[in-house]
């Protein structure tokens, strides 16, 4: 592995177990940008320094840092920009003292997250020209205008989608070619339109008003707030406050109504 430490802060350098959290930038040899802490969210990277798995690895590379420092390392075929921001060291502390820093940490985050929600979002919108919106939150922009009649609550909607964090790092999708270049393909998934069956209620989830405001044919921009999404709990992958993008694509209505 070749390095070059950009930023030496002079502190003691992250140990194995150490609680890490960091930055990074992954690009290709000729510059180009593979993989950023960014994509997923604004939020920096958590992780344990764990053992190395391949020698030169990405732990390796954490192993040469400490707090506030910044490097630059080539491994294998990709180069990536690191800077670690904070990093709570295990040494002698018991289970209980170090899970708690952990987090404390892990909230404080959270809570940085919720206070720059609305202006990411506000942000997103402006780049995207998404002008319209609902009074509970949910924004959105016709890429596609449909035609027909809308689905109300107990009608069968099929729909296409792709959910991706602001950033623009997809997660989820019905697109088996956007799942391949997303990397996330999972080959026991179907990749075939969703059918979504709305029961109606007061507290629908963005993407379940989205299915209601829109008719067959409509495809569109989706701007989720995560109160709208998966709210302060978050879910997997996804941490609290995290306002997500999603494309729609509503292919068929089944609808339970005989009024036409």
């Amino acid at each position: 592995m070749l390095y070059k430490v950009l930023t030496d802060k002079g502190g003691q350098h992250i140990g194995i177990d150490d609680f890490v959290s960091f930055s990074y930038i992954e690009e290709s040899e000729d510059g180009q940008v593979i993989s950023r802490s960014e994509d997923f969210d604004d939020r920096p990277a958590l992780m344990f320094r764990e053992r190395s798995r391949f020698k030169g690895d990405l732990f390796a590379a954490l192993g040469l840092l400490g707090e506030g420092d910044e490097g630059v390392f080539r491994i294998k075929h990709s180069i990536y920009k690191v800077k670690v921001h904070q990093v709570i060291t295990r040494g002698k502390l018991d289970d209980r003292s170090f899970s708690n820093k952990i987090e404390e940490l892990r909230a404080a985050e959270n809570i940085k997250a919720r206070d720059r929600e609305a202006s990411r979002v506000a942000d997103f919108v402006a780049a995207n020209q998404v002008r319209e919106g609902t009074v509970a939150g949910l924004q959105y922009k016709v890429l596609k205008e449909g035609a027909g009649k809308k689905a109300l609550p107990g009608d069968t909607i099929e729909v296409n989608y792709t959910a991706s964090y602001l950033g623009g790092k997809v997660f989820e999708t019905t697109d088996s070619q956007v799942a391949k270049k997303a990397e996330i393909y999972n080959p026991l998934l179907p990749y075939k339109p969703m059918a979504v069956t709305i029961s109606g209620g007061t507290h629908l989830s963005g993407f379940e008003q989205a299915m209601l405001l829109f008719p067959k044919g409509t495809e569109a921009l989706l701007v989720i707030p995560s109160a709208l999404a998966y709210g302060v709990a978050g879910k997997g992958a996804i941490l609290p406050y995290t306002p997500i993008a999603c494309t729609i694509s509503i292919s068929d209505i089944k609808f339970q109504r005989n009024d036409d």
